[in-house]
């Protein structure tokens, strides 16, 4: 911040103290305060919103507003903004719980100087820069938490969901136990894959993830993610039907994490289906380029959202049903797209209407 625009926000009626409070700051040699004052809760509120200050001088009690409710109005307001209490001789009890309830610091009024306002501002701000700090790598560090969860419960709830389905059977054919051996199989393999990931924390949350290029044919790993996928589909009796003739698409690409980014596109789209419904997805040439495609009948988003739902921190205003907690899986997939040189991204006429996600790989 350039110290010689540090913007101070005085919420005071009290003409004598906005008078000695401004004494005080013009006291301070080569000062980088810069001063404005609100004489009530709303006038306050309305410069909050219309000049961004960096740090609120508040005395709690005001013509419009009394006590800690002030600076819950304030704090709602100004909600990465600092806050310093001032405060009368007899309202230091107030002022000690303002700080449980988010205030930096509180000063009394008459036992104030230079130095002592100028070290409470700065060190508020100071302080609430790294509160901040702390907030975000909290909410990293909860994001990698959930990332974890989310990739370990996928194939987790796969395994599961065959084995229900075996044991719910009577009768099994020796043919229907391979498959289901099959999918526990490949899933598992899924989850030792990702722990082994793991391992390097860091690469993984700077969104690297090493890959292992071979020729494959996607065609093949499609028909195979989709018979992954199968048992969380057939709870909903949804169908799942590859488009792509029975023909052989060779692609240099890593199988695993591309089974993957499909096993998690295939997910979605499920998820956010209704029952019986149909999802339609394939290979297709486009621009000397290979395009896979995923097309369900659900939700839909919303075209404000579309460019966002593969950030990580992304949460749409209204809450839609799929914008809830769509972000994580889809990161992971990004970050794997990119690292093969291709494109991600998703089409929708809107909330209601569908959505198709496309990757594009180079040929």
């Amino acid at each position: 911040m350039d110290k010689r625009h540090i913007k101070v926000l005085l919420i005071e009626d009290n003409p004598g103290d906005v008078r000695l409070i401004w004494e005080i700051l013009s006291e301070i040699r080569n000062s980088p305060f810069y001063l404005s004052v609100a004489d009530t809760l709303l006038r306050g509120l309305q410069e909050i919103e219309k000049s961004k200050p960096d740090v609120v001088l508040l005395d709690l009690t005001l013509p419009d507003s009394n006590g800690i409710y002030t600076l819950n109005r304030v704090r709602d307001k100004a909600k990465d903004i600092p806050i310093v209490i001032i405060t009368g001789f007899d309202d230091e009890i107030t002022a000690i719980q303002s700080l449980k309830e988010g205030a930096q610091d509180y000063l009394v009024k008459g036992r104030t100087d230079a130095d002592l306002l100028k070290r409470a501002l700065l060190y508020a701000i100071e302080r609430n820069k790294l509160l901040q700090e702390i907030e975000r790598k909290d909410s990293i560090r909860r994001d990698f938490i959930s990332m974890v969860l989310h990739e370990i419960l996928i194939p987790t709830s796969i395994i599961k969901t065959s084995m229900w389905m075996c044991d719910k059977k009577e009768n099994i054919t020796g043919e229907e136990a391979k498959k289901i051996m099959e999918i526990v199989l490949s899933n598992t393999s899924k989850i030792f894959k990702f722990l082994d990931d793991l391992i390097n924390v860091a690469e993984l949350e700077s969104g690297k993830f090493s890959i292992s290029k071979k020729t494959t044919n996607i065609n093949e790993l499609l028909n195979k993610t989709i018979k992954d996928i199968y048992p969380i589909a057939a709870e909903k009796s949804i169908n799942v039907i590859n488009e792509t003739k029975d023909e052989i698409i060779n692609v240099m690409i890593d199988p695993i994490r591309i089974s993957q980014v499909l096993t998690i596109l295939l997910l979605n789209a499920i998820k956010y289906s209704e029952e019986r419904k149909i999802i339609r997805v394939g290979v297709m040439d486009e621009n000397n380029k290979y395009k896979i495609y995923v097309k369900d009948e659900g939700f839909g988003i919303s075209e404000k959202d579309l460019k966002e739902v593969f950030n990580k921190y992304f949460s749409s205003k209204e809450e839609t049903e799929r914008s809830k907690k769509i972000g994580l899986g889809l990161v992971i997939a990004k970050s794997i797209i990119l690292a093969h040189n291709g494109e991600i991204y998703v089409e929708s006429e809107g909330e209601k209407k569908g959505s198709t996600f496309n990757i594009i790989l180079p040929k």
